[in-house]
Parts: C-alpha cells; sequence; structure tokens
C-alpha cells in the first residue's frame, strides 16, 4: 500500500524538480486543469441548487483523488524500457503517413463542404442551420475528415525533431488549412483541438518540457487567448442565430452588433458548462435514462452507421426536454462518469485516465520519439477537453485521434520491423 503515496511523492517531485515545471506532466496538467474547469464553473455559476450542488463538490473531490492515486499507481511500475525501433527506419514512413492522412482529411472535408453546397459559418442561423449542413453533408465524409487533424499534429512532430524550418513551414500551413476549413462547417471544437495539440507536440518534441515560473505563465497567456478566441466564434455564433435571442441579454446585445457583451456572455456560457452541465446530467439519469454502463464510450461509432444514430448529449437533451438551437447537452466529464457508472464513477474513471496518462508520459520520456509526444500530447488535450464534453460523447474523433496516433507510434515501426525482415 506504501507503494501508492511513493509514487504520487515521486510524480510531484519530478513535476517540480530543479525549479522548474513540468508542465505537460499529468500530475500537473490533469489534475490542475480538473480543479481549475470545475473550480471556475463554480465561481461563475455558483452551486447549482440544493439537489446536486454538494454532490457535485464532493465528485470533484473523489475525482481528484482518484486521478492522483492512479498517477500514483502508474509511476511506481518498473521503469519503461527504450524504444526498439530501427535506426534503418527513420521517420520517413512517419512522414508519409502524416501527408497521406492530412490529403485525405481535407480531401473530406472539401467534399463534404461541396455536398452541403455552401459554407454552413455564413448561414443565417448558425446555431441549428450547422446540425441541419451536418446531417446533410453526410457523417462519412465528416468522420474521414478527421484523420487530417492527427496527420497535421505527425507532420508538426516529424518538422521539429528534424529541425527542419521549411518541413514546419509546410506544417504550419496544413493546420491553417485545416483550421479555416473546420471553421467553415461552423464547428469550433475541431478547429481549436487542431491548434492546441499542435502547439504542444511542437513543444515537447522541441524539448521545452521543463519551463521556469515565467514562461509558463506565457504558455497560460496563450491558452487564455485561445478560450477568448473561442469566445469570439461564440458570440459570431450567437449573433447569427436569432432563435438564441430568448435570452434577453443575447437578443440585445445581437442587435446591438455588440461583440464585447456578446464575447462576454459565449464566455460565461462556456466556462459553466462542467458544473451546469453535470447538474442536467444528475437530474436525467436514473430518472429519464437508464445508467450507461459504458455505453457512452462507443455510441459515437454508431453514428457512422447508415440511418439516424443519436449520440449521448443529444439523448441527454431530449430526456430533459430541452429546447434551444445547436447539438446537444455535453455531460461534462463528471456528468458523463456518473451517467455511466454512477457515484463511483468519479472515482473509478479518473483513477483509470491518471494511471493510463502516467503510463503514456513516462512511455513518451523514455521512448523521445517524435509520434510517442503526438500521442500523448492529444492525449492530455483530450483529458482536459472532456472536463468540458466529456471523454467521447458527441464525436467519435476521440476514438479516431487515439488509433490512429497509437498505430503510429507502436504499430508502424512493428510493421516496417515485420516486412524488412521478410525481405
Amino acid at each position: 500500500m506504501m507503494a501508492i503515496p511513493r509514487g504520487i511523492a515521486a510524480a510531484y517531485r519530478d513535476a517540480f524538480a530543479n525549479r522548474r515545471i513540468a508542465f505537460a506532466s499529468p500530475a500537473v496538467a490533469a489534475v490542475g486543469g480538473l480543479i481549475l474547469f470545475y473550480g471556475t464553473g463554480f465561481a461563475v455559476e455558483g452551486l447549482p441548487g440544493a439537489t446536486h450542488g454538494a454532490a457535485i463538490l464532493a465528485g470533484l473531490a473523489l475525482a481528484v483523488l482518484g486521478m492522483v492515486v492512479g498517477i500514483g499507481i502508474a509511476w511506481r511500475r518498473a521503469d519503461i524500457p527504450a524504444d526498439h525501433r530501427s535506426t534503418e527506419i527513420g521517420d520517413r514512413p512517419l512522414l508519409v503517413l502524416a501527408a497521406v492522412l492530412t490529403m485525405i482529411g481535407i480531401a473530406a472535408l472539401v467534399l463534404y463542404l461541396i455536398r452541403i453546397g455552401y459554407l454552413p459559418i455564413f448561414m443565417s442561423s448558425v446555431e441549428q442551420g450547422r446540425v441541419e449542413a451536418a446531417n446533410r453533408g453526410g457523417s462519412q465524409l465528416r468522420v474521414l475528415s478527421l484523420v487530417a487533424l492527427p496527420g497535421t499534429w505527425l507532420m508538426i512532430a516529424v518538422a521539429v525533431s528534424r529541425g527542419s524550418r521549411r518541413l514546419l513551414a509546410v506544417a504550419v500551413a496544413a493546420v491553417a488549412i485545416v483550421v479555416c476549413l473546420q471553421l467553415a462547417t461552423a464547428n469550433r471544437s475541431n478547429a481549436f483541438l487542431t491548434v492546441e495539440v499542435g502547439l504542444l507536440v511542437g513543444l515537447l518534441v522541441g524539448g521545452f518540457r521543463r519551463l521556469t515560473p515565467r514562461l509558463l505563465l506565457a504558455i497560460a497567456g496563450i491558452g487564455a487567448a485561445l478560450v477568448f478566441a473561442a469566445g469570439i466564434v461564440g458570440a459570431y455564433r450567437l449573433e447569427h442565430s436569432p432563435e438564441t435571442w430568448n435570452n434577453p441579454d443575447i437578443k440585445r446585445a445581437a442587435q446591438a452588433h455588440d461583440y464585447v457583451a456578446l464575447t462576454e456572455l459565449a464566455l460565461r456560457l462556456y466556462l459553466i458548462v462542467p458544473v451546469q452541465n453535470t447538474d442536467y446530467t444528475m437530474d436525467a439519469v436514473p430518472a429519464h435514462l437508464s445508467w450507461r454502463l459504458g455505453y457512452t464510450y462507443v455510441q459515437p461509432l454508431l453514428t457512422a452507421l447508415p440511418g439516424h444514430q443519436t449520440t449521448f448529449d443529444q439523448d441527454l437533451k431530449a430526456a430533459l426536454h430541452q429546447v434551444y438551437a445547436g447539438g446537444g447537452t455535453v455531460p461534462s466529464l463528471l456528468g458523463e462518469s456518473y451517467a455511466n457508472f454512477g457515484p463511483p464513477g468519479w472515482l473509478v474513471v479518473p483513477l483509470l485516465l491518471g494511471f493510463l496518462l502516467a503510463w503514456l508520459y513516462r512511455s513518451a520520456l523514455a521512448r523521445n520519439d517524435p509520434a510517442w509526444w503526438a500521442l500523448y500530447a492529444y492525449a492530455i488535450v483530450a483529458v482536459l477537453n472532456a472536463n468540458l464534453s466529456g471523454l467521447s460523447v458527441a464525436s467519435v474523433f476521440p476514438l479516431i485521434g487515439t488509433i490512429v496516433l497509437a498505430f503510429a507510434a507502436a504499430g508502424l515501426p512493428v510493421l516496417l520491423s515485420a516486412i524488412q525482415r521478410l525481405r
């Protein structure tokens, strides 16, 4: 039993060694993000009513405990051996994979927009129109377009690893194209995810894994700027979605074209999601929806099948009889954990996430390989974003991104080595 406290102590000694902060360590990023997201939600929203406010606070405490324990367990395992990647293989196959993924994803997204026939971002009713446009474009092309995201991340990882400015310029251009096309669909999450993971991959592969407090503040400033940019996109969507004007504050600001007020309203709506939507989820489960028992984590896969398939956020919206423009009600990490496993989920799910993140982080440190850093960068950003949306609720991408990057990190070297042996 003493191994867990020792593992926790070792993880935090490593995180704050030599007066520099390992900002991407799960002991810092994942635990800190969990506290920051829900703490901010409580600060902005306050306790969400007498029924669930205390329970959500207890759930947050359990989640932090679970994640820290999971990190401690993984940290006490035996040292992870260095990668046995053949030096003859090099990173060229990884670059080819990155380029193919990027080109396929961009082509699919262009075809998706052509099938829709217009750019959803310029519709007169953006919030509801983007959902209807997604149905018109088709789930198959939409899903296929998402492979461009890991493609750009792998391209950045190889470019930084090689120290090639020319290749990095190409990678940045690819990121810009993917971001613009994703924004054209009027969905901001994938666009911002492309940038967030790309920046983190560049830092980790480039060796900027421990930062002074001053540099860490600069990184935090970039993060705040991305959040503010998301608020600006949200403000645009509010102004161009008259069906959302049932809120008098939104209506007043939209009619006055007051982007400052709209951005403030959009940011507030964004920041209260973790607490507010956990509260919604506890209203719905199990009173209106049965316990999900892990189903939400695979449910988005069904959207790629023919016919109309729902995701948990849509189920939640319908169960609560909510009427508003746009997609569904995302449950947040605590809400999704509760919907699947009840209050024990608040401890168990973060514990498993903490263990997995710590294992991936130590694996990337031991191998110091661009593909492993890309895999870890996506994993930690996905878990941070899950505080808002949940791990796998409204999109199939978390599964796609994980599979593609895991193949690039572990499967591709094995495959190429096997081919070499056959020769």
